[in-house]
C-alpha cells in the first residue's frame, strides 16, 4: 500500500499530495470557540450582566461572524483539497453546525434576555465621584465629574408662569428620579434615583454638594429630610421585585455617614417616609399596605393601625400635619388615613375618595385644618378634617393622572403634577388657587415630556422640585404665583 494511500485510510505517513491531517484541530478550536461564545452570552444576559453597555453585545456579534467566516472558509478548503474527507464530510458539517447554531442561539437569547431585563435601569451602584472642598473657593459644577452640568435658562418674568424650569439637574447615574426634598433651610434638594442614588445639590447655583448610596444596592423610592436638616431617610426595595425594602438614615454635609438600617417588616417596597416635625419619630410605608413608625430615641419599631396589610394595595403617601399633631397616609385603593400622633389611634374614619380612584399624593394645608389628596382621576379633592367630607374639587384640564400636590406655604394655591401614562408622557404642572378653584395661568410643560412624578416645595415657598423618567430634575421659580 502506498503512503498516500495508508494516509487516505487513516495510517501512516502522509504523502506529499495529502494534506497534513493536524486540520481537525482546527474543528476542535472553532467548535470551542462558538461554545464559548455562546456560553458568554448566555451567561451574561441570563445574570442582567449585559447593561453594563452596547460594547459587548458588539464584540460578540463581531467575534460569532470571525468565527463562522473562518469555519466555513476551513471547511471549504478542507473538504477541496481532500477527497477522501468529502466522503465523511457530513459526520462533521451536520454536528458542527448545529452546535454552533444553537450556540449563537444561546448568546442571541441571552443578550435579549439581559437587554429586556436593563429596559430599567439597572441597580449596579457606582462609589461616590467626589465631594466638594470644605473650603476655598466655591465649587460650581452642577452635577459630579463626568455628568453634564445643569442648565440655566433664561429667566422669566415674575408675573408670567415661566416657559422653562430655572435649573435643571442631571441625575449622575443617568436615570428615573422618583423623589425629591428640600432641607429645612431651603439651601438645599435631595434628589433619589432607581439606581440607588442621593444626591444633595445648591438650590441657589444648582452645584453639586455630596452623595449617599442604598448599602444593598438597591432602588430609592423615597427621601425625607429630618427637621433641623442633620439627618436624611432612604426608603429601598428591589426595581423588579417590589420587594425587600428598607430605610436607611445617614447624616447630611459633605461625607455622608449611615447610621441606622430599618427592615420593612413585610418586606415590602418602602415608597413613602417622613419625619415628624418635632423630630421623635420617623415614619414610612410600604406597597403592602402598613405604615411603621421609628421612635428615634428608643429605637423601637410600631404598626399604625388601621392598616391595609395583606389587601392587595399599598400606602403610597405620607405627610405630617405642620403642627405635628396628625399623620395622614394615603392608599392605592383611593382610601386616606389619619392618626394622631402619639397615641396613634384613627382619628375620624377613613377618607374615601368620591371617585374610588388610587390617592398618589396629599398635602395638608398650612393652618392643618385642611387635607389635598390627589388621585389617579386627575382631580385633587381638598377634606374638611372637622367634618370628614369634602369642601373644594380641583381639577387638572387634561384629565390625566396627577402624581402629587403640595400647598404653598401661604395657603393660597396647590400645586399637582399631572402625566398621562402615555408614552411620550403628557406631562404638566398645574396651580390652582385655592379659594376660587380655578388654574392659575397655563400648565407647566414637562421641557422632556418624559414623565413627572413626584414633587417638593422649598419651605419659603419660591421654588418647586420636579423629577421625571429622564434622569432630570427640575427647579421651577414660584414667583409668578404671587
Amino acid at each position: 500500500m502506498t503512503s498516500d494511500a495508508a494516509a487516505a485510510q487513516g495510517g501512516g505517513t502522509p504523502g506529499p499530495g495529502t494534506p497534513k491531517q493536524e486540520r481537525p484541530s482546527l474543528w476542535k478550536a472553532y467548535t470551542a470557540a462558538s461554545g464559548l461564545i455562546g456560553t458568554a452570552g448566555a451567561l451574561a444576559g441570563f445574570t442582567g450582566k449585559t447593561g453594563f453597555g452596547a460594547i459587548f453585545i458588539v464584540v460578540i456579534a463581531f467575534i460569532a461572524i470571525t468565527v463562522i467566516i473562518l469555519g466555513f472558509m476551513a471547511v471549504y478548503s478542507y473538504v477541496k483539497t481532500n477527497t477522501t474527507v468529502r466522503n465523511r464530510q457530513v459526520h462533521i458539517t451536520i454536528p458542527l453546525a448545529v452546535g454552533v447554531s444553537l450556540a449563537l442561539l444561546a448568546a442571541g437569547t441571552g443578550v435579549a434576555y439581559g437587554a429586556a431585563q436593563h429596559k430599567q435601569p439597572p441597580i449596579s451602584i457606582p462609589p461616590p465621584t467626589s465631594t466638594p472642598a470644605s473650603s476655598g473657593a466655591p465649587h460650581t459644577s452642577a452635577s459630579p465629574p463626568g455628568t453634564p452640568p445643569a442648565s440655566v435658562p433664561a429667566t422669566q418674568s415674575a408675573t408670567h408662569e415661566p416657559t422653562e424650569p430655572s435649573l435643571t439637574l442631571t441625575d449622575p447615574n443617568s436615570t428615573n428620579v422618583v423623589s425629591e426634598a428640600f432641607s429645612p433651610d431651603g439651601e438645599t434638594v435631595a434628589v433619589a434615583d432607581v439606581n440607588g442614588g442621593a444626591f444633595l445639590y445648591s438650590t441657589a447655583t444648582g452645584d453639586y454638594l455630596s452623595a449617599l448610596y442604598s448599602p444593598n444596592h438597591q432602588s430609592l423610592w423615597s427621601v425625607a429630610f429630618s427637621q433641623n436638616g442633620t439627618m436624611l431617610a432612604i426608603g429601598t426595595g428591589r426595581n423588579n421585585h417590589w420587594d425587600d425594602g428598607s430605610v436607611y438614615l445617614w447624616t447630611t454635609g459633605a461625607a455622608p455617614k449611615l447610621v441606622a438600617s430599618l427592615k420593612d417588616p413585610e418586606g415590602g417596597l418602602v415608597g413613602a417616609a417622613a419625619f415628624s416635625p418635632n423630630g421623635r419619630f420617623l415614619v414610612w410605608s410600604d406597597n403592602q399596605g402598613a405604615v411603621y413608625v421609628y421612635n428615634i430615641a428608643a429605637r423601637t419599631t410600631q404598626t399604625l393601625q388601621p392598616i391595609a396589610k395583606g389587601a392587595g394595595y399599598g400606602v403610597d403617601g405620607l405627610v405630617f400635619s405642620p403642627s405635628g399633631g396628625l399623620l395622614a397616609g394615603s392608599g392605592s385603593n383611593g382610601t386616606t388615613y389619619v392618626w394622631t400622633v402619639g397615641t396613634w389611634k384613627p382619628f375620624g374614619g377613613s377618607l374615601s375618595g368620591p371617585n374610588n380612584q388610587s390617592a398618589n399624593g396629599l398635602a395638608f394645608s398650612p393652618d392643618g385644618t385642611m387635607l389635598a389628596v390627589a388621585d389617579s382621576t386627575g382631580t385633587v379633592d381638598l377634606w374638611s378634617l372637622a367634618s370628614g367630607q369634602v369642601s373644594k374639587v380641583f381639577r387638572a384640564p387634561s384629565g390625566a393622572a396627577l402624581q402629587d400636590v403640595v400647598f404653598t406655604p401661604d395657603g393660597a394655591a396647590l400645586i399637582a403634577t399631572a402625566s398621562s401614562g402615555s408614552n411620550p408622557h403628557a406631562s404638566t404642572i398645574c396651580a390652582w388657587n385655592v379659594a376660587t378653584t380655578r388654574l392659575i395661568g397655563r400648565p407647566l410643560q414637562d421641557p422632556v415630556t418624559d414623565g413627572l412624578d413626584r414633587l417638593a416645595i422649598s419651605p419659603n415657598g419660591k421654588t418647586l422640585a420636579v423629577g421625571d423618567g429622564n434622569a432630570h430634575t427640575y427647579l421651577w421659580n414660584l414667583n409668578w404665583l404671587g
